[in-house]
């Protein structure tokens, strides 16, 4: 189960409308309910304030704040990469 503290983490690195984020990353990886229909806002919202537990949709959740964050990272590293490249050319000099 999902504890009020880890959901917050989630959440944030998520980000803002997270339920529509996560769908849309099941949509496409192709994860559905056991029954074959496709999750719905309220499964994900049970699963993240803790109110239902279900193994297999906490490790597909899990799946897109790693998705996530790898964006975060390589978003940062970027920046950062960005930002040098004029210390480096003017370090020539």
């Amino acid at each position: 189960m999902i504890s009020k503290r880890e959901s917050k983490n989630y959440k944030k690195i998520i980000g803002k409308n997270y339920t529509n984020k996560v769908l849309e990353f099941f949509r496409k990886k192709g994860y559905t309910r056991s029954s074959g229909k496709p999750y719905i806002t309220q499964d994900i919202v049970n699963i993240m304030n803790g109110t239902r537990e279900d193994m297999s949709l906490e490790f597909y959740i899990l799946e897109v704040v790693e998705h996530y964050q790898l964006l975060a990272d390589q978003l940062e590293a970027k920046k950062n990469e960005i930002t040098k490249k004029p210390e480096a050319a003017t370090s020539g000099l």
